[in-house]
């Protein structure tokens, strides 16, 4: 189970420390961070539609619940297609 440190998202206070339920957010940089990717990508991601649902408060403050990261995890990314190798022709 994931624990997390006595900050919210972004570090910006104090927050429980012990096991997270799925209510729980992430700002874009803990996301991406989670998912081994640059936030770049994840911002890309978010406004093509192909990232993990998000959570927005205000017009430019963008969360990511954990439930919802999961959920993107255990559906999986599509493979990259395979290369058929010259020698199949």
């Amino acid at each position: 189970m994931l624990d997390r440190a006595t900050t919210e998202p972004g570090g910006k206070g104090p927050c429980p420390a012990g096991p997270l339920d799925d209510d729980t957010l992430f700002d874009l940089h803990e996301t991406a961070e989670m998912l081994r990717l640059r936030h770049r990508t994840l911002q890309e991601w978010r406004r093509t539609g192909k990232g993990p649902r998000c959570v927005r408060y205000g017009a430019r403050s963008v969360f990511y619940r954990l439930g919802d990261i999961r959920d993107f995890i255990r559906a999986g990314m599509s493979p990259a297609p395979r290369r058929e190798s010259s020698s199949d022709a």
